[in-house]
Protein backbone atom coordinates (compact mmCIF):
# COMPACT_ATOMS: atom_id res chain seq x y z
CA UNK A 1 0.00 0.00 0.00
CA UNK A 2 0.91 3.38 -0.65
CA UNK A 3 2.13 5.81 2.31
CA UNK A 4 3.37 9.51 0.99
CA UNK A 5 6.65 9.72 2.62
CA UNK A 6 8.62 11.22 -0.17
CA UNK A 7 8.00 14.99 -1.43
CA UNK A 8 5.29 14.17 -3.39
CA UNK A 9 5.29 17.22 -5.61
CA UNK A 10 8.61 16.30 -7.28
CA UNK A 11 8.80 16.28 -10.96
CA UNK A 12 8.09 13.10 -12.56
CA UNK A 13 10.60 12.54 -15.37
CA UNK A 14 8.90 11.06 -18.72
CA UNK A 15 10.85 8.09 -18.87
CA UNK A 16 8.88 6.45 -15.94
CA UNK A 17 5.07 7.15 -17.05
CA UNK A 18 3.30 4.24 -17.87
CA UNK A 19 1.37 4.50 -21.27
CA UNK A 20 -1.72 2.88 -20.16
CA UNK A 21 -3.43 3.81 -16.57
CA UNK A 22 -6.59 2.05 -14.66
CA UNK A 23 -8.54 3.93 -11.94
CA UNK A 24 -11.04 2.32 -9.36
CA UNK A 25 -12.35 5.63 -7.60
CA UNK A 26 -13.49 3.74 -4.46
CA UNK A 27 -15.75 5.52 -1.35
CA UNK A 28 -17.40 8.37 -3.09
CA UNK A 29 -20.18 7.27 -0.90
CA UNK A 30 -18.10 7.12 2.42
CA UNK A 31 -16.25 10.45 1.93
CA UNK A 32 -19.73 12.14 1.74
CA UNK A 33 -21.24 10.63 4.95
CA UNK A 34 -18.24 11.20 6.69
CA UNK A 35 -19.37 15.50 6.37
CA UNK A 36 -22.80 14.44 6.67
CA UNK A 37 -23.89 14.59 3.16
CA UNK A 38 -25.68 12.94 0.55
CA UNK A 39 -24.31 10.14 -1.40
CA UNK A 40 -24.60 12.68 -4.72
CA UNK A 41 -22.56 15.07 -3.44
CA UNK A 42 -19.65 12.54 -2.68
CA UNK A 43 -20.14 11.59 -6.81
CA UNK A 44 -20.50 15.18 -7.44
CA UNK A 45 -17.11 15.74 -5.74
CA UNK A 46 -15.52 12.28 -7.47
CA UNK A 47 -16.75 13.59 -10.87
CA UNK A 48 -14.97 16.69 -10.14
CA UNK A 49 -11.78 15.05 -9.13
CA UNK A 50 -12.02 12.67 -11.91
CA UNK A 51 -11.86 15.70 -14.56
CA UNK A 52 -8.65 16.91 -12.61
CA UNK A 53 -7.08 13.43 -12.83
CA UNK A 54 -7.74 12.28 -16.30
CA UNK A 55 -6.78 15.89 -17.67
CA UNK A 56 -2.95 15.67 -16.09
CA UNK A 57 -3.17 12.15 -17.59
CA UNK A 58 -3.12 13.24 -20.75
CA UNK A 59 -1.18 16.26 -20.33
CA UNK A 60 1.39 13.71 -19.31
CA UNK A 61 0.77 12.00 -22.62
CA UNK A 62 -0.58 8.98 -21.30
CA UNK A 63 -2.48 7.54 -24.15
CA UNK A 64 -4.63 5.13 -22.28
CA UNK A 65 -7.19 6.27 -19.62
CA UNK A 66 -9.67 4.43 -17.91
CA UNK A 67 -12.10 5.27 -15.67
CA UNK A 68 -14.38 2.72 -13.86
CA UNK A 69 -17.40 4.69 -13.18
CA UNK A 70 -19.79 1.68 -12.05
CA UNK A 71 -19.59 -1.57 -11.65
CA UNK A 72 -22.20 -4.42 -12.68
CA UNK A 73 -23.24 -4.87 -8.90
CA UNK A 74 -23.21 -1.55 -8.66
CA UNK A 75 -25.86 -0.69 -10.64
CA UNK A 76 -28.20 -3.40 -8.62
CA UNK A 77 -26.95 -1.96 -4.90
CA UNK A 78 -27.56 1.52 -5.48
CA UNK A 79 -30.80 3.04 -4.79
CA UNK A 80 -32.78 4.09 -7.93
CA UNK A 81 -32.56 7.58 -6.73
CA UNK A 82 -28.37 7.67 -6.56
CA UNK A 83 -28.11 5.12 -10.00
CA UNK A 84 -30.19 7.72 -11.72
CA UNK A 85 -27.54 10.38 -10.38
CA UNK A 86 -24.99 8.75 -11.38
CA UNK A 87 -26.38 8.23 -15.39
CA UNK A 88 -27.01 12.12 -15.11
CA UNK A 89 -23.46 13.21 -14.58
CA UNK A 90 -22.41 10.60 -17.06
CA UNK A 91 -25.10 12.16 -19.66
CA UNK A 92 -23.76 15.45 -18.48
CA UNK A 93 -20.18 15.05 -19.08
CA UNK A 94 -21.12 13.81 -22.54
CA UNK A 95 -22.89 16.51 -23.61
CA UNK A 96 -19.83 18.78 -22.50
CA UNK A 97 -17.79 16.53 -24.80
CA UNK A 98 -19.50 17.18 -27.71
CA UNK A 99 -18.62 21.14 -27.49
CA UNK A 100 -14.75 20.25 -27.21
CA UNK A 101 -12.35 18.98 -29.85
CA UNK A 102 -9.76 17.92 -27.51
CA UNK A 103 -8.64 14.82 -29.84
CA UNK A 104 -9.12 12.41 -26.93
CA UNK A 105 -10.93 8.88 -28.38
CA UNK A 106 -13.93 8.31 -26.20
CA UNK A 107 -15.46 4.78 -25.28
CA UNK A 108 -18.10 3.55 -22.95
CA UNK A 109 -17.43 -0.43 -22.30
CA UNK A 110 -19.61 -2.54 -20.04
CA UNK A 111 -23.85 -4.09 -19.62
CA UNK A 112 -25.00 -0.88 -19.86
CA UNK A 113 -27.41 -0.97 -22.68
CA UNK A 114 -28.71 -4.26 -20.90
CA UNK A 115 -29.33 -3.23 -17.38
CA UNK A 116 -29.84 0.65 -17.90
CA UNK A 117 -32.90 1.47 -20.03
CA UNK A 118 -31.68 5.02 -21.16
CA UNK A 119 -32.26 5.90 -24.21
CA UNK A 120 -31.12 9.64 -23.96
CA UNK A 121 -27.88 8.18 -22.62
CA UNK A 122 -27.53 5.92 -25.45
CA UNK A 123 -27.76 8.32 -28.21
CA UNK A 124 -25.08 10.11 -26.66
CA UNK A 125 -23.00 7.58 -26.04
CA UNK A 126 -23.14 6.14 -29.81
CA UNK A 127 -22.27 9.68 -31.31
CA UNK A 128 -19.72 10.01 -29.07
CA UNK A 129 -18.11 7.05 -30.03
CA UNK A 130 -18.68 8.05 -33.97
CA UNK A 131 -17.59 11.86 -33.13
CA UNK A 132 -14.30 10.34 -32.22
CA UNK A 133 -13.37 7.31 -33.35
CA UNK A 134 -10.88 8.75 -35.39
CA UNK A 135 -8.71 9.61 -32.62
CA UNK A 136 -6.24 7.15 -31.40
CA UNK A 137 -3.09 8.85 -29.71
CA UNK A 138 -5.20 9.29 -26.70
CA UNK A 139 -8.08 7.46 -25.23
CA UNK A 140 -10.58 8.00 -22.77
CA UNK A 141 -12.46 4.35 -21.74
CA UNK A 142 -15.53 4.69 -19.74
CA UNK A 143 -16.70 1.25 -17.95
CA UNK A 144 -20.19 1.49 -17.06
CA UNK A 145 -22.15 -1.64 -15.66
CA UNK A 146 -18.52 -3.04 -16.63
CA UNK A 147 -17.92 -6.58 -14.87
CA UNK A 148 -14.82 -8.48 -16.05
CA UNK A 149 -16.21 -11.85 -15.62
CA UNK A 150 -18.97 -10.89 -17.81
CA UNK A 151 -16.89 -9.35 -20.71
CA UNK A 152 -14.71 -12.80 -20.54
CA UNK A 153 -17.55 -15.26 -20.95
CA UNK A 154 -19.45 -12.65 -23.30
CA UNK A 155 -16.38 -13.18 -25.73
CA UNK A 156 -15.61 -16.61 -24.94
CA UNK A 157 -19.15 -17.38 -26.00
CA UNK A 158 -19.13 -15.97 -28.91
CA UNK A 159 -15.11 -17.40 -29.77
CA UNK A 160 -16.82 -21.07 -29.45
CA UNK A 161 -19.29 -19.89 -31.66
CA UNK A 162 -17.43 -18.56 -34.22
CA UNK A 163 -14.37 -21.05 -34.23
CA UNK A 164 -15.58 -23.85 -32.34
CA UNK A 165 -15.33 -24.94 -28.40
CA UNK A 166 -11.36 -25.98 -29.02
CA UNK A 167 -10.82 -21.73 -29.31
CA UNK A 168 -11.68 -21.36 -25.72
CA UNK A 169 -7.73 -21.81 -24.91
CA UNK A 170 -7.26 -18.63 -27.67
CA UNK A 171 -6.36 -15.54 -25.41
CA UNK A 172 -5.76 -13.19 -28.06
CA UNK A 173 -9.09 -14.33 -29.98
CA UNK A 174 -11.03 -13.57 -26.92
CA UNK A 175 -9.57 -10.54 -26.12
CA UNK A 176 -10.53 -9.43 -29.40
CA UNK A 177 -14.39 -9.67 -28.58
CA UNK A 178 -14.45 -8.29 -25.20
CA UNK A 179 -16.05 -4.85 -24.82
CA UNK A 180 -12.25 -3.42 -24.08
CA UNK A 181 -10.52 -5.15 -27.00
CA UNK A 182 -9.10 -1.87 -27.65
CA UNK A 183 -7.06 -1.16 -24.72
CA UNK A 184 -3.24 -2.74 -24.88
CA UNK A 185 -2.90 -5.88 -23.10
CA UNK A 186 -1.30 -5.65 -20.49
CA UNK A 187 -2.27 -2.54 -18.90
CA UNK A 188 0.59 -0.41 -17.04
CA UNK A 189 -0.79 0.48 -14.59
CA UNK A 190 -3.98 0.10 -12.14
CA UNK A 191 -4.84 2.64 -9.61
CA UNK A 192 -7.28 2.12 -6.52
CA UNK A 193 -8.84 4.90 -3.72
CA UNK A 194 -10.18 3.83 -0.30
CA UNK A 195 -8.14 0.87 0.41
CA UNK A 196 -6.75 -0.67 3.92
CA UNK A 197 -5.63 -3.73 4.65
CA UNK A 198 -8.96 -5.06 5.83
CA UNK A 199 -10.70 -3.93 2.38
CA UNK A 200 -8.68 -4.98 -0.18
CA UNK A 201 -10.34 -6.96 -3.02
CA UNK A 202 -10.82 -7.10 -6.79
CA UNK A 203 -14.08 -6.09 -7.41
CA UNK A 204 -16.28 -7.52 -10.03
CA UNK A 205 -13.08 -8.96 -11.25
CA UNK A 206 -11.76 -5.50 -13.31
CA UNK A 207 -10.21 -6.30 -16.75
CA UNK A 208 -9.46 -10.26 -15.84
CA UNK A 209 -6.93 -10.27 -19.10
CA UNK A 210 -5.24 -6.76 -19.51
CA UNK A 211 -4.93 -6.14 -16.09
CA UNK A 212 -2.82 -9.17 -15.53
CA UNK A 213 0.80 -8.29 -14.50
CA UNK A 214 -0.53 -4.19 -14.16
CA UNK A 215 1.51 -2.46 -11.24
CA UNK A 216 -1.37 -1.78 -8.33
CA UNK A 217 -0.77 1.53 -6.71
CA UNK A 218 -3.45 1.64 -3.41
CA UNK A 219 -4.13 4.43 -1.44
CA UNK A 220 -6.13 4.96 2.13
CA UNK A 221 -7.87 8.06 0.74
CA UNK A 222 -10.96 8.06 -0.85
CA UNK A 223 -11.36 9.23 -4.60
CA UNK A 224 -12.81 12.66 -3.79
CA UNK A 225 -9.46 12.93 -1.51
CA UNK A 226 -6.97 12.00 -4.53
CA UNK A 227 -4.81 14.64 -5.62
CA UNK A 228 -2.57 15.34 -8.27
CA UNK A 229 0.44 14.82 -6.04
CA UNK A 230 -0.86 11.48 -5.08
CA UNK A 231 -0.62 10.26 -8.65
CA UNK A 232 2.72 11.21 -9.17
CA UNK A 233 3.81 9.46 -6.20
CA UNK A 234 2.03 6.72 -8.01
CA UNK A 235 4.14 6.83 -11.41
CA UNK A 236 7.46 6.97 -8.98
CA UNK A 237 6.16 3.88 -7.40
CA UNK A 238 5.82 2.56 -10.72
CA UNK A 239 9.04 3.35 -11.68
CA UNK A 240 10.57 2.02 -9.26
CA UNK A 241 8.64 -1.58 -9.36
CA UNK A 242 9.93 -4.51 -11.16
CA UNK A 243 7.22 -6.63 -12.79
CA UNK A 244 8.21 -10.14 -13.91
CA UNK A 245 5.49 -10.82 -15.80
CA UNK A 246 5.11 -14.34 -14.66
CA UNK A 247 9.13 -15.13 -14.90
Amino acid sequence: MSTCTDDVRAPVPSIIRPTSIVFTPDKNRTWAQSFGLSPMAGHTKGRDVAKTIVQECFNLGIRDVVFWAMSESNVFKRSISEREYLVKLLKDDLRSRENENDKIGFRVCGDWKKIIADPELEDLIERAHERTAKYQKQRLTVLFGYRGITDFKRAASKVTEEMGPEAIENEDMIRKHMWVEHLPCPIDMMVRTGVTAKNRHNSDSLLPLHGEHAYVYEVEQYWPDFSVELLYEGFRNFAECKRPKGE
